[in-house]
């Protein structure tokens, strides 16, 4: 399965508060937006001056990732403003298995914004990609571990949801009250934050992912950035273009849109946003169970039957298990797709369940002791998503987007907007909920279209049916950068860590053989 959404899926109605619904990462692990409503103004291409701050490594294994070591930097809250104060910036890192061919460090990003990144999914990772990189990963600031914002739930008009009747409809409302109760919000946010809540955009955090590099010692970075973490990786391309080595965007969004358009595209039911939408249950279970087995497929197929029982083709074996012992295979995927060292095991397993005739029960007995260990628990706490607050989405997204100037300008855009997409259901709720962006405080103008002509030319992979992230979109991306773009077959959002051999392929030329990429289309799986 792939990385996570932008933004976080819905189901059919959105209950109050936003719920967050991790359907990229956590589907893939545990199941298996103020200013200007274009935001196309001149941008300066100087980095900010950034200090390097001291970063004390200490062990953090989880199950898995035995060599895991964490930090806590110093980051200030405003790169260009030395006394602005600081922040904890939580980073981890997971040292190449390979030290002797280590190509240098790679950095991660899920998406959301604000999804759990200090654990990073390293083993559904391409193998070569692992043994030859130190893995790197974060909490974005203003979530997670890193230091977080909450400002709870604003209450009033502002984050109703779309399902409390007429008075939630963005053309119905009144624009002085919607107004109103947003300036009340960013005056009690702005009393707890102060000029925190003008630093939490992607401007903000490029600096942050400087840090990184200068707290590590590295002279470049490769990036492997997902969803709404290539808008990350797409400014730090335009900021700091001799600083990467290679970068691969899996699912890029485009950060020249209007906020309103960002807000509504980023609604997704969760079957939408993992790319089981119109799937009949038994198609849902292997999908399912190819997103638990990324990893381990891809392991298999570059490893003799020595180490994998079922080597060269892991598939087959899981077809045919499937199909008799399809509960005990998928515990038992789940239990071990995290946990490398027990894979050799698994397939061993795998193989004899494959082989078993009718009625050896005993054949699947191993499968079912792998189902019983369970996901790993630390794991899992690990990847619980921290539910950054509303004031942490506004914080990011008021400032990466452009939006009207004016809460009736916000609503009417909205409204329009909803229309045009047969979205009228969930326009009020954003409407709503991105009201205060009228009013949000700025460190800067919105994104816009980003062009890194000088950086390496970076991979773009994206679905061609990808309702998170179209793939009209990643095209324009793909122009600005410019870019190459490999797509692939189906809806999937987040190909990267699916398990397919031809992304893979193309992925490990990028990153690891560091060759220049290249277009190209990969057949759906």
């Amino acid at each position: 399965m792939g990385e996570c959404g932008q933004g976080r899926a819905r189901r059919a109605r959105l209950p109050a508060g936003r719920a967050r619904y991790v359907v990229g990462l956590l589907l893939c692990l545990v199941l298996a937006a103020c200013g200007g409503s274009g935001g196309s103004e001149e941008r300066a291409t100087a980095p900010p001056p950034v200090p390097a701050p001291r970063a004390v490594w200490q062990d953090c294994p989880v199950t898995g990732q035995p060599t895991r070591e964490c930090a806590v930097l110093k980051v200030p809250v405003d790169a260009a403003e030395p006394g602005s104060g600081d922040l904890d910036l939580a980073v981890s890192r997971l040292p190449a298995t390979d030290k002797r061919r280590r190509v240098g460090v790679l950095v991660m990003d899920p998406g959301g914004p604000g999804l759990p990144g200090l654990y990073t999914a390293a083993a559904l990772l391409p193998p070569q990609i692992r043994a030859r990189y130190d893995v790197v990963g974060y909490d974005r600031r203003g979530s997670g571990r890193s230091t977080p914002v909450d400002c709870g739930e604003p209450g009033g008009t502002i984050g109703r949801p779309a399902d409390e009747g007429e008075s939630a409809d963005p053309a119905r409302a009144d624009p002085a009250a919607v107004e109103r109760d947003a300036k009340a919000y960013v005056t009690r946010c702005r009393a707890k934050y102060g000029e925190l809540l003008a630093h939490l955009g992607t401007d903000a955090t490029v600096a942050d992912l400087e840090s990184i590099r200068l707290a590590l010692g590295e002279d470049k970075l490769s990036l492997l950035m997902a969803s709404y973490g290539t808008m990350t990786a797409q400014a730090y391309l335009r900021t700091h273009p001799d600083r990467v080595r290679a970068a691969v965007l899996d699912g890029p969004v485009d950060p020249a849109q209007s906020g309103v358009r960002a807000a509504l595209a980023g609604s997704a039911t969760e079957e939408e946003a993992s790319g089981t939408a119109g799937m009949t249950p038994e198609q849902k279970r292997a999908a399912r169970l190819r997103a638990r087995t990324a990893g381990f497929r891809a392991w298999c197929t570059t490893s003799g039957p020595a180490e994998c029982a079922v080597a060269p083709e892991p598939d087959e074996a899981l077809a045919a298990v499937a199909a008799k012992e399809p509960d005990a295979l998928a515990g038992a995927a789940a239990a071990v797709m995290v946990v490398p060292s027990d894979w050799p095991g698994f397939s061993r397993a795998l193989d004899r369940a494959a082989d078993a005739t009718p009625g050896d029960s005993d054949a699947y007995a191993s499968l079912r002791t792998y189902a019983e260990k369970g996901f790993p628990k630390d794991v899992a706490a690990a990847l619980k998503d921290p539910g950054a607050g509303t004031a942490f989405e506004l914080g990011v997204k008021c400032a990466d987007f452009g939006w009207p100037k004016t809460t009736a300008g916000l609503l009417k855009e909205v409204a329009r907007e909803a229309e045009s997409r047969d979205a009228e259901g969930s326009a009020a709720y954003y409407a709503a909920f991105y009201a205060p962006c009228a009013v949000w405080p700025r460190g800067g103008p919105p994104l816009g279209a980003i062009s890194a002509p000088r950086a390496p030319r970076p991979l773009l992979l994206n679905a061609e049916k990808d309702i998170r992230t179209p793939l009209a979109a990643a095209r324009k991306v793909a122009e600005r950068l410019p870019a190459a773009l490999l797509t692939a077959g189906g809806q999937l959002h987040g190909l990267a860590r699916s398990g397919d051999p031809c992304v893979n392929t193309a992925v490990e030329r990028t990153l690891v053989d560091g060759r220049a990429a290249r277009d190209g289309t990969c057949p759906e799986d």
